[in-house]
Parts: structure tokens; sequence; C-alpha cells
């Protein structure tokens, strides 16, 4: 075993001489790549320089006004647009926080192929019943709606081997409605509102009569209900690319959603009595409404204080300059005392090698020594007594001794198992004092694992009243009965 510690070490300690010996010729060989390659770094690198960056974007795609409806029909997203100007704060190397403003358009179609609606009231003037039916045939409405934004989000870099990086982010969104409106798009022929009415003074169905309001049309327009300002959460993933000093292009793509914007109507979507129609997104044909936008968008960066990039090659050539000549003094200083060195070192490390073999040797049976100590003292000493038909530890200074002994011990030798044997008296029944007996043990379980015992380490045995200690003809010899023994192990108890 000592011949082979010896080798392994002579071998290190030759390999570790020479590769001090090739250091020179390496770092003399390799200087002007690494200064080419520190000046590339430098130009791929000057984009992530700026702590203020302010980010310019646009961007557009499916831009929706979404809802569930209460009585069917369709609704398809329609394109739409964002601007963004965006304030980036990057006080790390690859995250950065930004907040700013968007301009965003949602728009959206609703389409319902038949749809009826039946309103009475009652003519105040003689107190008859008037029914107006209202008949929807292939309708359709699209909503427009255009939001000013202010988001908060975070944004994580990744850089890649060219000069490209890619960028995650997201974060939440406050949307504030500049507009919401609606405007119908059918024809007579095809898409209409026919309204009929009947009237109980007369016992008539009257249509066609334009100047009671009851005739066919198709086109309305005008503004929907709003809530003040709602919250959407957003995700942006793209590429980004320096261009020139503190200018960069980006790439991506971007999805929000609203989670706080729901406008419930509550009137019906064409009110016959007055003429007015609501639009569908505020009428009671929909539960609630919200925002969805996913598509693609392109941008510009603007990194500032401007950076003098001639300054930061001329700094970064020369502390690479000053690294590599201290590199070239060590490894002078090393080549010069070379053989001296690995002599030295090879008997320095043999001699170490078996005095520290001999101090483990010595170090491991002076602790057997203690660990077999301790176990005696355990196994002989270790018993605490209990009250009769009772299984909790009362404390005292010996109790408290012999449990900080077993926690010190246990703490030292966490391969051993502790196994505790619970006893009792003769009084009782047996099958009763065997479960109590399990208790007491259990009790003192209880306590050791409270003092940071693993109570893997800790087993328990209920012995019952079959094991006295002394016989069972006095009280005192019962007392002395009703205890817990606990005994070091090296095996688990079956």
């Amino acid at each position: 075993m000592k011949k082979i510690i010896l080798t392994c070490g002579a071998a290190l300690m030759a390999l570790q001489l020479q590769a001090q010996d090739t250091t020179e010729i390496t770092d003399t060989t390799e200087t002007s790549q690494v200064q080419d390659t520190t000046e590339t770094k430098a130009t791929k690198n000057n984009y992530h320089r700026y702590l203020h960056n302010i980010d310019v974007a646009v961007g557009g795609g499916l831009h929706s006004v979404q809802f569930d409806p209460k009585q069917g029909g369709d609704q398809d997203p329609l394109f739409g647009g964002t601007v963004n100007i965006h304030y980036r704060i990057a006080p790390f190397d690859r995250v950065s926080f930004a907040t700013g403003i968007d301009l965003t358009t949602y728009r959206a179609e609703s389409q319902y192929d038949e749809l009826n609606q039946t309103q009475t009231r009652i003519d105040p003037e003689n107190g008859y019943n008037e029914t107006y039916n209202v008949k929807f045939k292939d309708w359709s409405e699209v909503q427009n709606s255009i939001n000013l934004e202010i988001p908060i989000g975070v944004y994580y870099r990744i850089p890649l081997k060219n000069v490209w990086s890619l960028v995650a982010g997201g974060g939440f969104k406050v949307e504030v409605p500049i507009s919401k409106r609606y405007k119908t798009r059918n024809d007579k022929t095809d898409g209409y509102i026919d309204r009929t009415a009947y009237f109980e003074e007369t016992n008539v169905d009257y249509s066609d009569m334009p100047q009671h309001a009851l005739f066919k049309t198709s086109e309305y327009k005008g503004s929907a209900k709003m809530k003040s300002a709602g919250m959407a959460v957003f995700v942006d993933l793209g590429a980004t690319r320096p261009l020139k000093e503190n200018r960069s292009l980006y790439l991506g793509a971007y999805f929000s959603h609203s989670i706080i914007n729901s406008n419930k109507g509550n009137n019906q979507l064409y009110n016959a009595n007055n003429d007015n129609y609501s639009g569908v997104v505020s009428s009671d044909l929909v539960k609630k409404s919200h925002l969805m936008a996913a598509g693609v968008k392109v941008g510009l960066s603007f990194g500032f204080p401007k950076v003098d990039s001639a300054a930061i090659k001329a700094a970064q050539l020369a502390e690479e300059e000053a690294r590599l000549a201290r590199e070239r003094a060590i490894a002078d200083s090393i080549a010069a005392e070379e053989a001296e060195a690995a002599r030295l070192a090879r008997e320095r490390f043999v001699a170490d090698s078996i005095a520290n073999a001999q101090k483990l040797a010595e170090e491991k049976a002076a602790e057997e020594v203690k660990v077999q100590e301790a176990v005696a003292y355990i196994n002989k000493n270790i018993r605490v007594n209990f009250a009769l038909g009772k299984a909790d530890i009362q404390s005292n200074p010996e109790v408290e001794e012999n449990i900080a002994f077993i926690v010190n011990y246990l703490s030292k030798n966490s391969e051993r198992v502790l196994v505790i044997y619970g006893h009792t008296c003769d009084l009782g029944k047996p099958e009763k004092n065997v479960a109590l007996s399990k208790r007491r043990a259990e009790a003192m379980k209880t306590v050791l694992i409270e003092r940071g015992c693993n109570p893997n380490n800790i087993e328990t045995v209920g012995k019952g009243p079959y094991e006295p200690l002394v016989p069972n003809t006095s009280e005192a010899n019962r007392k002395k009965n009703r205890r817990i023994e606990i005994q070091i192990e090296t095996h688990k108890v079956e």
C-alpha cells in the first residue's frame, strides 16, 4: 500500500511540473490569439454594457375581444396592432426590468345565424299590452377596442455563440380603455334586424311601418360600455443582436391575456321600445368579456450613456497583457527551481502520507475505545423509573444527564441502533402491562427525537412484567421494576 501511495504521488507531481514547464510556451504562442479573441468579444458584448435602455417596437397579430356567450353565436379574432415604448434598466448582465407605454388595438367579429327577442310593455295611455318581436338574421358585428397599457416586466437574456442572444420575459400590465366601439356589417338581404309588433288593443300584427320603427335594418354603430381599467399578464420571447455602438435589433413574439377585464351587460341587444342598439359586448348575451393578443413584433433598443468602445478595447488589452506578464514571471521562477522543488515535494508527500496514515489509525483506535466505553456505560447504567400506571418521563438531574449522554453518543455514532426496553411490575393484567411498557419506551424515544436524535436509529420494545429486575415482593422492588432500560445494538431488533 505504501508503494502504491508513493508511486501515485510521484506521478501527480511530475504531471504538475510538466504542465508548469509548458505554460510559458503556450502563453507566448497564443498571446496574439487571446488579444484578437478579447477584441472580438468586446465588440460582440457592447450591447450588454448599457444600464439604461429605451426600447421601441411595433407588432401585429390576432388581437381579440373574447367573451362567453349565453345564447350561442360565433366569434372570430381579427388583426390588431401594437406600438411599444419602454424604459428598461439592466442592473445585472442577464437580467433587466422594464416599464413603459403600449398602445394596442383589439378587434373581433361576432356572428349570429338567427336570434329572436321578445319585449312586452303596457301602453301608459290605455293600459293595453304591446308586444315587440325582434328577429336577427345572419347578424354580424365587429368590435374595435383601443387600449393604453402600462406594462411592468422582467426579462432574462441567454447569449448564444454568435452575436445573437435569446430574450425571454413576462409580467403584468394595466389596461386603460381609450375607445371601444362596435359597427355592424350586414345588408338587408342577407343580414338584418326585422322588427314586428302585436298590439292587444287592436288585436293586429304590425310590420313594415317605419313611422312606428317597425322595419328591417342592417347597420348600427356606436360606443360600447367600458370598465375604467383592467389587468393582463403578458409573455415575450425573442432574439436580439447589436447593430452599432448603442443600438440593437429585436425580433420576437408576444402573448397577453386579460385577467381583470369583465364587461357585464344588462341590456338587450336591441330595445324596440326606444330603437336603441347596445352592441354585443355590452348586451345581456355576454357573461363576461376579456382581451387576448398574440403576434410578432420588431423593434430597436437604444442604450445610454454611450460607451467609448476604443477605450474599452484598450483597457481590456492592457489588462490581458498584464495578466500574461504575471503568468510568464511565475513560469520562469518555477522553471529555475524545478529539480529542487520536485525532489522536496516528493519527500514531503511521502512523509505526510505516512504520518497521516499513522495519525488516522491512532485516532480510529482511540475513538473505538471511547465508543466501546460508551456502549458499556449505556447498557449497564442508564435506566429510568416510572410511577405506577404512568408512562411519562419525570425529569431530574440524573435523567437529564443520561439523556444528554445518549444524544451526544448517537450524534457521533449514527450507524449504531439504540433499543429502548420498557418494563412494568406484576400489578395489573399482563396484556395491559405489555402495552404500558411499550408506551414507556415510546415516551423516551419521543424525548430523544425532540433533542435531535434520528428516529431511524431508535427502536422500542415492550417487555411487560416478564423480565423483572428484582423479585416483585415489595413496593420498593416493584418501583425498581417499573422502568426502561437502554441498550446499544449493532443490528435491528426483530
